[in-house]
């Protein structure tokens, strides 16, 4: 058997297991905790503990412990299959494709509420590329006011973290201006685009923002990432990734692991947004903490809390 999804029956307006409505604990949630709280294997008890305590729902846990048991895994073989249908129930990001000859350069716009940590990741991102030997342009979209990567520029802090004498930095203010920046330069690689952190009930700045992120795709392949903090509650990661549904998010980027015990439920909102992860991040250091999804890394954070 192969966990690789899960059903999440408890949305809004809409009836679950045993026929319950909205306001109501449907009848099957009810079996499912008596299912669980009445286990009495302790390799099964170990991964429902384990799970529950790292931000796991009632669902995802009950799900991933039938699974277990169906495989006939006891003892300590239990959390080893459980950290295998893990690491395969989460959508990974495929690495883009590399430039090739007069091709246009691949586009990374990084989006997400203010605080979440886009534009570090842009740095980090941008650092890694330089030193892998690409052609980097940060372009900031500057839209209601300067975004974090313009004040940096202002006060010097990405000259020293990522070297701008290799990375060149440009204010854009719209599609058409990227668009000459891009034919100043000679064989660009990549271009990685800030964009203003936005409150997810900002819902006409994010249009706005929509329709510009549209009309990049003229400039090269576009691929929008959307920054998740790990820190979020299950409600607002919801609230997040519904509000930023309209600029089409590629795949998802998820911040902050070093700050929280629960990263579980994040990882499982990427898959009630149908959202590939892109990159994991755990920590502020522009020159680390940016790491590739992988199954060890999703089983570690589940069962641990933390990647190793």
């Amino acid at each position: 058997m192969k966990f690789t999804r899960w059903k999440l029956h408890r949305t809004k307006g809409a009836s679950g297991p045993g026929g319950a409505h909205e306001g109501q604990v449907p009848s099957g949630f009810r079996a499912l905790e008596r299912e669980l709280e009445e286990l009495d294997e302790p390799g099964a008890c170990d991964v429902r503990d384990r799970l529950l305590a790292h931000g796991g729902s009632l669902e995802f846990t009950g799900t991933l412990v039938r699974a277990v048991r169906l495989k006939g895994k006891r003892g300590a073989h239990a959390i080893d299959a459980a950290a295998e249908l893990i690491g395969d129930a989460f959508a990974i990001q495929p690495s883009p494709k590399l430039r090739r000859g007069s091709e246009k350069p691949q586009l990374f716009a990084f989006i997400g509420p203010t605080g979440s940590g886009k534009t570090t990741v842009l740095a980090k991102l941008a650092r890694r590329l330089a030193k892998a030997g690409r052609r980097v342009l940060l372009a900031s979209l500057d839209g209601a006011g300067a975004s974090e990567l313009s004040a940096d520029l202002a006060t010097g802090r990405i000259e020293a973290d990522v070297d701008r004498t290799e990375l060149p930095l440009r204010v854009v203010r719209s599609a058409e201006h990227l668009a000459r920046r891009i034919a100043e330069m000679e064989d660009l690689d990549v271009v990685l685009i800030d964009t203003p952190g936005m409150s997810p009930r900002d819902h006409k700045g994010l249009d706005r923002l929509a329709r510009e992120l549209d009309r990049f795709g003229t400039s090269g392949q576009l691929d929008v990432y959307l920054t998740l903090p790990a820190t979020m509650s299950r409600a607002a990661i919801s609230i997040v990734r519904k509000s930023f549904a309209p600029t089409a998010p590629t795949a998802c980027i998820i911040t902050k692991l070093d700050e929280t015990d629960e990263p579980l439920t994040v990882l499982e909102e990427t898959v009630r947004a149908h959202l590939r992860i892109a990159f994991l991040t755990d920590g502020p250091d522009i020159r680390g903490d940016l790491r590739r999804p992988c199954a060890e890394a999703f089983a570690d954070l589940a069962l641990r809390g933390k990647l190793a």
